[in-house]
């Protein structure tokens, strides 16, 4: 009997462990000197100086936006950081899960890309998305004990390279500590 339980749970555990994805290795981004800096007890983030930062809001620690770039611009891009403070510890995987299905049914927004990913030890998953107008979402998630970091990148994929690279290189200089 013990060892019919001792092979359940073998198979249990490794079932488990094949749901979950292997993190691809990044390369931490080089950030310009002249990039400002936001460091808290928990988290660190750089940004250019071009970008506008505006403080706390509900549920938002902050928010930074792209310079206006012409009288037709729809959409400033901009990045934003959430904290979540969760009931109990979970998985990134599961968290994730959880976060894709709540974005798909209340925005009917379609997932284009899921990747998880390892930035000097710091792993963290990728979620790209766009909406029925055409915009496109990028949401970096870490988890740390029982708090959940979602970094968000809102932008119209149809504007200037430069302040793509740039989103991107913003969310690449998050960190937990």
């Amino acid at each position: 009997m013990k060892f019919l339980l001792t092979g359940l749970f073998f198979l249990l555990v490794c079932s488990c462990s094949l749901k979950e994805k292997k993190a691809t290795v990044r390369t931490a981004p080089d950030i310009p000197s002249a990039w400002l800096m936001i460091e808290k007890d928990d988290y660190i983030i750089h940004y250019p100086q071009t970008w506008e930062r505006q403080s706390r809001s509900e549920g938002v620690e902050f928010q930074l936006f792209s310079p206006i770039t012409s009288s037709a611009d729809k959409l400033r891009d901009n990045v934003n950081l959430v904290i979540v403070n969760l009931f109990a510890k979970m998985s990134l995987e599961r968290y994730v899960a959880l976060e894709e299905k709540n974005l798909k049914d209340k925005f009917s927004i379609s997932v284009t890309g899921k990747n998880k990913y390892s930035v000097d030890g710091q792993v963290y998953y990728q979620l790209n998305m766009r909406w029925k107008d055409g915009n496109c979402l990028t949401q970096h998630f870490y988890l740390k004990e029982k708090t959940a970091y979602i970094l968000s990148f809102t932008y119209n994929p149809d504007e200037m390279d430069y302040m793509l690279s740039e989103g991107e290189k913003i969310l690449a200089s998050f960190k937990v500590k």
